[in-house]
């Protein structure tokens, strides 16, 4: 018997076992071959997905309730050799046909032409007249509207003060105004734009970036920069950063210097009214006899059965203060001394809110002795120590 013979009677004897592991052979290679196809189809999908949701976009810097100059963008493009587009975040609303149709979560975008470039669709982001919009086609589905047809835009306004800081103003402040659509965009178009890594198609409306700064008090500026990729020659974060660094100026993070007149100093404020303390860190190492001032409304201050409503307290730093002044003790003017008729040594009572919970104002109470009365003049007659609160007026 020779070898051929062998295997021929081999497999015939064998010819269950053997099917056997032909077919699940077979239906192992369908397997992985369907799992590759379908592995290769997700990718592509997604990576589809990632396109149309930022373009040419590599990096986007988002500032979210801080707003810069949006020319910023035009030294950073120099300086990194890539188109640079600046962009203003908002939520609103929409609705049509009197408010048969309503969406009430709509992403609201401020773009110009450098958006559209990143988008590879420049012609359809371009010269946005103030009442024209662009939907993207989700929103318009949700609306049940095309180009031509118009839609109440509802935006809500982007505030510098943080809505949790102290004495923020609590009020409905959006902004509505009626638009006419100049086309609906496709994701392709780069209608599906979106920074937050989600599948679910956002519902956007994009305006003018000119037109949505005006109307929100924000003329001139943006919260995102969206830095368009760099053809073989990627873009690090710290050569961004490096970049930003040399274009950004104080009033790109909401902060100024007032001179005080005849003083010879600089006051530095913030558009936020309180610095946050990485800033002022920075502020005081820049020079050691610079000093921090903290100012805050008080509801009332109070001796028995007399009060004064509606003061201003500041901490101005121990320059001004007694070296030796407790934190239990506290310096009145001459003219609260007359109105509560307090001497030194007496207890005064102040009472003010804090922030609690859920945005909640608690109002709280300190007890204080009188360490001394001084004169309503020169440092204790400094109306530079109260910032600009919003709704409150020195008088």
């Amino acid at each position: 018997m020779n070898t051929r013979t062998l295997v021929r009677r081999s497999l015939a004897f064998y010819r269950r076992g053997n099917l056997w592991v032909v077919l699940g052979c077979a239906v192992s290679t369908a397997i992985l071959v369907g799992a590759l196809v379908v592995g290769d189809s997700v990718r592509n999908s997604l990576r589809r997905i990632v396109l149309d949701r930022l373009g040419r976009t590599e990096v986007a810097m988002v500032s979210g309730d801080r707003f810069f100059r949006a020319e910023v963008s035009e030294k950073m493009a120099a300086g990194l050799g890539t188109e640079v587009a600046p962009s203003l975040l908002a939520r609103g609303m929409a609705s049509t046909q009197g408010g048969r149709h309503r969406v009430n979560t709509v992403q609201v975008v401020g773009v110009d032409r450098r958006f559209g470039i990143l988008g590879s669709a420049p012609e359809l982001y371009s010269d946005l007249p103030p009442g024209e919009v662009l939907l993207n086609r989700h929103l318009a589905a949700r609306l049940e509207v095309g180009a031509g047809d118009e839609v109440v835009l509802r935006i809500e306004n982007l505030e510098s003060m943080p809505r949790d800081a102290p004495l923020a103003l609590d009020s409905d402040t959006s902004v509505a105004r009626r638009l006419r659509i100049r086309a609906v965009v496709s994701d392709t178009e780069f209608g599906r734009f979106n920074l937050r890594a989600d599948q679910v198609s956002p519902l956007t409306a994009f305006v003018s970036l000119d037109f949505l700064s005006r109307e929100l008090g924000l003329e001139g500026r943006a919260n995102t920069l969206l830095f368009a990729e760099r053809a073989g020659n990627p873009l690090p974060l710290e050569e961004i950063e490096a970049n930003f660094a040399q274009a950004w100026t104080l009033d790109d993070a909401g902060l100024y210097l007032k001179e005080l007149e005849g003083r010879g100093v600089f006051e530095l404020r913030s558009s936020r009214i309180f610095l946050d303390p990485a800033v002022a860190r920075a502020a005081e190492g820049l020079d050691p006899e610079a000093r921090s001032i903290l100012t805050y409304f008080v509801n009332d201050i109070r001796v028995g059965e007399k009060s004064t409503p509606y003061s201003f307290v500041s901490a101005p730093g121990a320059s001004i203060l007694p070296p030796d002044m407790a934190d239990d003790e506290i310096l009145v003017n001459s003219w609260l001394a007359g109105d509560l008729n307090v001497r030194a040594g007496d207890h005064v009572e102040l009472t003010y809110y804090v922030l609690g919970p859920n945005r909640n104002l608690i109002e709280e109470a300190s007890s204080f002795v009188v360490r001394g009365i001084v004169p309503l003049e020169g440092i204790y007659a400094d109306r530079d120590l109260l910032p600009d609160f919003p709704g409150l007026a020195r008088i």
